[in-house]
């Protein structure tokens, strides 16, 4: 009788052994699909911020072209001067 009880107080252990090693592993696959998610948004946010600045760039740099061509067509002069304006320029 008591090595029947043992048994079964073992098969006992093992099963909540088995069961809660299956929710730690659960709980890590949650905990790491969510980090991924995380990373992945984070990155998507990086990468559209970065893309933001590349078209602000771009147009400054369109916008500058075009207005050194429209202010040179009117006899003026056009330069990459960063600071305080000059007088007529």
């Amino acid at each position: 009788i008591a090595d029947t009880q043992n048994s079964l107080g073992q098969a006992i252990v093992d099963a909540q052994n088995d069961i809660g090693k299956g929710i730690v592993e659960a709980q890590n696959a949650l905990g790491q699909g969510m980090v991924d998610s995380q990373n992945a948004l984070g990155q998507g946010i990086v990468d559209s911020q970065n893309y933001i600045t590349l078209q602000h760039n771009v147009l400054g740099e369109w916008l500058h072209t075009n207005l050194c061509v429209i202010y040179e067509a009117l006899d003026g002069s056009c330069s990459r001067e960063v600071g305080p304006l000059k007088e007529d320029q």
